[in-house]
């Protein structure tokens, strides 16, 4: 999980917790205003005090009784003013961690629930705006093309397969298929990032380049979000022991984490294998889980 939304996390439940506590604090005062609950509650803790003591020394009565009266005064005192001692404790807005984020010496579900909210946001914003509302087919292959879109979507997040290879010439249609595919995805509740071969070379390559302690979440973006769209394969710089190695770490944690990449590009199969080599030509073509679809259809770029 990236860290910096970890901390958003925990700062908006440190919200919430002392949200819960002041609130309490406050009812407390307010009841305490009440000259008659203050006088009751100093007596119970007065007895209670005395009683400890006594036990302690060893010496006098029990004052068990006497403190049975005091906190019946007490409550009684309460609800003549309209309060119960259940006002004065917290009410936290999670039952399970007590808005501490953790739970049984892990995150709470809570606290994996804004996760997911902040990083869809994110998503939202990374995401390109075109999608099925907005999209007109203006020929029988965009047909085509919308209406496997679609079907992907309906299906999502189906395991079977996990990578989608959206192959054709330039101005074909491949990045507003996959902008349409991954609002669709959003608009279920999943988390999308969509990013260019470029942008993303570029970003593994601060962090290969960087110090270990300032390499942070660099990366976790891509690795984070259910699905990711990466656009124009292929345009991206080769850098040696960056390219090819980073897009087979990326390629293997997502399908390892069960998640769902697509990738655009203008290269066909054989040019695929000539520039990334065996190992990232295999993984995109592995038929067990990945879809290797080319479109057809004429440049929408040129009127």
């Amino acid at each position: 999980m990236r860290s910096d939304i970890l901390k958003e996390v925990f700062d908006i439940i440190a919200q919430r917790k002392s949200f819960a506590e002041l609130k309490a604090e406050e009812i407390e005062d307010k009841a305490f205003e009440s000259e008659e609950i203050s006088e009751a509650f100093s007596r119970l803790k007065e007895l209670e005090f005395e009683d400890i003591k006594n036990k302690a020394d060893g010496k006098g009565k029990s004052l068990d009784g006497e403190i049975k009266k005091a906190k019946e005064k007490y409550l009684s005192s309460l609800k003549k003013h309209g309060y119960c001692e259940k006002d004065f404790v917290p009410d936290y807005y999670c039952k399970k961690c007590l808005d501490t984020g953790k739970a049984d010496g892990k995150l709470c579900e809570c606290a994996i629930e804004i996760y997911r909210k902040i990083l869809l946001e994110r998503s939202k914003q990374n995401c390109l705006t075109f999608n099925f509302d907005n999209v007109t087919a203006k020929d029988k292959n965009d047909k085509e093309h919308l209406n496997f879109g679609k079907l992907f979507v309906e299906k999502y997040p189906s395991k079977k397969t996990l990578n989608i290879i959206l192959s054709g010439e330039t101005g074909i249609g491949k990045t507003v298929l996959a902008s349409c595919i991954a609002n669709g995805v959003l608009d279920k509740g999943y988390t999308a990032n969509f990013v260019t071969a470029f942008d993303f070379i570029q970003k593994c390559l601060k962090y290969h380049t960087s110090p270990v302690s300032e390499r942070g979440y660099l990366l976790d973006e891509f690795f984070d979000c259910d699905l990711l769209v990466l656009d124009d394969l292929g345009t991206e710089p080769m850098l040696k022991n960056v390219t090819v190695e980073y897009l087979m770490i990326l390629i293997g944690e997502r399908e390892k984490n069960s998640k769902h990449t697509i990738f655009t590009t203008n290269l066909n199969q054989n040019q695929i294998l000539a520039k990334y080599g065996e190992r990232v030509f295999s993984r995109l073509t592995n038929k067990a889980i990945s879809l290797f679809k080319i479109l057809d259809g004429k440049d929408k770029r040129i009127n």
